[in-house]
């Protein structure tokens, strides 16, 4: 996962304004004070314009004359891109984020998993052998551990052979890290089973089973955070998501159950457009719109933004 590195005033510049925007300590709408950011951290101007052309590029801060520098709507961020998925996490206190990944992850790795055992060739499995194999040499190496399991899904998502797909790889592996930031630091359910059984099914070329296998390995990724409370320092922020369905969330905390609308999603991507909350197609919306209001998650909402408003083919339900 590619991300800002943060070195040299430029990078320490980003990072620091980044983190206070998603951690809300800069609000929507504020106006920046760029000359007491140079005062801050005692870096030129020339520094804090570079720094801010590139969180305007990542839409989270806008300029104008009279207004100055200020920050951008949430809409607008560019929820996607690696350094704001990393800020994000860092700067939430509650486990909501956690569960807008989870959900996305939901929707994508089945669906990378039963592409990938009908499309795999002898080098994605020699890779997804070798990730295996890492992630059981890891041992109580946690870094190791993490490192391997983020390799696993990530060569699994390539053997789909999809580039759209793939580059939904930041979110997966945000997702992961989130995850293993507390299951290997914890006593997590050994997870080399769900692994070799997703593998199996996909060396197999069995794409249903492979697809049901990756429905139970992230469903044990809840199960691993269950009783964990990812918050704040007193502890009261919300447990994590208790289900006892891999696929099925309550509606009332604004879940879904992926079942119902797997088929005619699976159909949209195919087709460039996402299904509005009825199942019919509105062609005369924006794509992120449909998003918002059938998913009320903001990750998938961004990710309907390479379709936005491109659909211009007949509504592609049966």
């Amino acid at each position: 996962m590619a991300v800002y590195d943060g070195r040299g005033a430029h990078g320490q510049m980003v990072e620091f304004v980044g983190r206070r925007i998603l951690a809300g300590a800069l609000r929507e709408g504020q106006t920046i004070d760029v000359a007491a950011l140079e005062g801050e951290l005692g870096i030129s101007r020339t520094v804090v314009r570079e720094s801010l052309r590139v969180l305007e590029a990542k839409g989270l801060v806008g300029a104008r004359q009279k207004r100055g520098t200020f920050v951008r709507p949430r809409t607008d961020w560019n929820l996607l891109d690696a350094d704001i998925l990393r800020w994000q996490f860092a700067g939430r206190s509650d486990g909501g984020f956690f569960q807008m990944l989870h959900e996305v992850r939901s929707i994508v790795e089945p669906a990378g998993a039963r592409l990938a055992a009908q499309r795999r060739t002898d080098a994605d499995l020699q890779a997804l052998d070798d990730a295996l194999a890492a992630m059981a040499e890891a041992g109580e190496d946690a870094e190791a551990a993490v490192a391997a399991d983020l390799r696993f899904h990530r060569v699994l998502l390539g053997a789909a052979h999809n580039e759209l797909l793939e580059r939904m790889e930041v979110v997966i592996e945000t997702g992961l890290f989130v995850r293993d930031q507390f299951a290997y630091a914890g006593d997590a359910e050994d997870r080399l089973p769900a692994h070799r059984a997703v593998l199996d099914a996909v060396r197999r070329g069995s794409p249903a089973k492979a697809e049901r296998c990756m429905r139970i390995l992230l469903d044990q990724a809840v199960k691993d955070l269950s009783g964990l409370r990812l918050g704040d320092p007193d502890g009261d922020a919300e447990p994590a998501v208790e289900s006892t369905d891999p696929v099925t969330f309550h509606a009332s905390a604004g879940y879904f159950d992926v079942r119902e609308i797997a088929r005619p999603l699976k159909k949209a991507l195919v087709a460039g457009c996402l299904p509005c909350q009825s199942g019919e197609m509105s062609q005369s919306r924006p794509l992120t719109l449909l998003a918002a209001a059938m998913f009320q998650n903001p990750v998938i909402s961004m990710a309907s933004l390479p379709w936005a408003n491109s659909w211009s083919g007949p509504t592609p339900w049966p």
